[in-house]
């Protein structure tokens, strides 16, 4: 059975809500007609999906294991896709959260918003994860005029006795004049192989304020996370991606500005070893004038890694006094690591002050041998210049528990 074969085949034994059916039979025929992204197709390229898909491979996550009641504060826990209410807790009240039934009964506009908007932009692994749009779903919604103190912490946990393929689905419509931050991370703590095929999607109202923090770290796994943000006046959003260990992990970040006066930051770090995989895909669409967006994403490749960088900057007509900055900088630590980076920039206005740079490069023996006649061990050496090289990022997080695990990571 081919993949396409079980995924009509699976699709046929799920449940589908009456609201929702008709979108889900149109993106199963999509998807169909696409199959998985292949490396002929320009955003693709680099990558040859179809061979992280195993031919054991199940929707079926199964699993006799019960995760420890410890039911901590502002945390969301799933566990092989499904939501744990006994683990989940929100402390403030202005802030909800929906599995897909509740979502669709109290917030139906909000969802048919949300998705009927960014569903032209969706690849083939979009319309795969929208035909299972109910089988791993999270609605969060936040109260006008909240400022989150708290941060929110979403946990995905997998660990089947089987190979696996899951969809998640996560929506955020965050309202006016709000502040939230949010940590999410994807683990398989399991022994068998888990494809995680994710989307995020985010509308950001008028004045709210989000810095949304990913965590990629996890063996013999892969991840494609397709993240969808539309931002409106005077808003500020921060994506901020660390990956560190994965068999294939795939970033897909669309950010629309189309209001005046608002902005966008992505970050990334991509830290890896063996023969980890990381993709990052960013596409920026400027619609209207007097907005900003800064792209800056590092790469450290040793062992048999390999990273992808491909951002994409587009500058509509009517988006005069716009500020774009993009920046892809990468090492090489070993002679067997690879990265391929495309920075691009797409220009229709006038009055605009735009920039694209990457970089490539060797570790600086020079600087090893200075640190070296200092006392410093060769090893130790690399570990600090590696985290300097870095730091820059890390300093964009706002989060000091989050910064002190990730120079964990660098000098381990």
């Amino acid at each position: 059975m081919n993949f396409n074969e079980l995924v009509s085949k699976k699709y046929s034994q799920i449940k589908k809500h009456r609201l929702f059916e008709k979108l889900q039979k149109e993106c199963l025929n999509n998807f169909t007609d696409l199959g998985i992204p292949k490396s002929k197709d320009e955003k693709w390229r680099y990558i040859n999906v179809s061979s992280f898909l195993k031919k054991e491979i199940s929707f079926n996550l199964s699993s006799n294991k019960k995760l420890k009641k410890n039911k901590e504060k502002n945390k969301i826990v799933f566990y092989n896709g499904k939501l744990q209410k006994d683990l989940s807790s929100i402390q403030n009240k202005n802030i909800m959260f929906f599995e897909f039934n509740d979502a669709v009964k109290k917030q139906e506009k909000i969802l048919k918003k949300i998705i009927n908007y960014n569903k032209p932009s969706y690849d083939s692994t979009c319309f795969l994860n929208t035909a299972f749009l109910n089988e791993s779903f999270l609605l969060i919604i936040v109260k006008e005029n909240t400022k989150v103190n708290e941060t929110l912490e979403i946990l995905h946990l997998y660990d089947s006795e089987n190979e696996a393929i899951c969809n998640q689905r996560k929506i955020f419509y965050v309202n006016k004049n709000c502040e939230i931050n949010i940590v999410e991370k994807t683990e398989n703590i399991g022994k068998k192989y888990i494809f995680c095929n994710s989307m995020s999607e985010f509308l950001c109202d008028s004045r709210s304020f989000v810095n949304y923090y990913k965590t990629q770290d996890s063996k013999n796994m892969s991840i494609i996370e397709n993240c969808f943000m539309n931002i409106k006046k005077e808003c500020s959003f921060s994506n901020h991606t660390y990956s560190f260990e994965g068999d294939l992990i795939r970033n897909n970040i669309y950010a629309d500005l189309t209001k005046e006066n608002s902005n966008v930051n992505l970050y990334g770090i991509s830290f890896l070893k063996n023969k980890s995989i990381v993709d990052n895909y960013t596409y920026i669409k400027h619609l209207v004038p007097n907005c900003l967006s800064n792209e800056l994403y590092k790469g450290l490749y040793d062992e048999n890694s390999r990273g992808v960088f491909c951002g994409k900057i587009l500058v509509e007509k009517d988006a005069q006094k716009t500020n774009a900055f993009q920046q892809n900088n990468n090492i090489l630590l070993s002679d067997n690591s690879r990265i391929d980076t495309k920075p691009q920039l797409e220009i229709y206005a006038d009055d605009v002050a735009c920039s694209h740079g990457c970089t490539i490069g060797q570790m600086d023996e020079n600087a090893i041998f200075y640190l070296k006649s200092r006392g410093v061990s060769e090893k130790e050496a690399i570990k600090i210049i590696n985290l300097g090289f870095i730091y820059e990022v890390i300093n964009s997080c706002q989060l000091e528990n989050l910064k002190k695990d990730i120079k964990s990571k660098i000098l381990k």
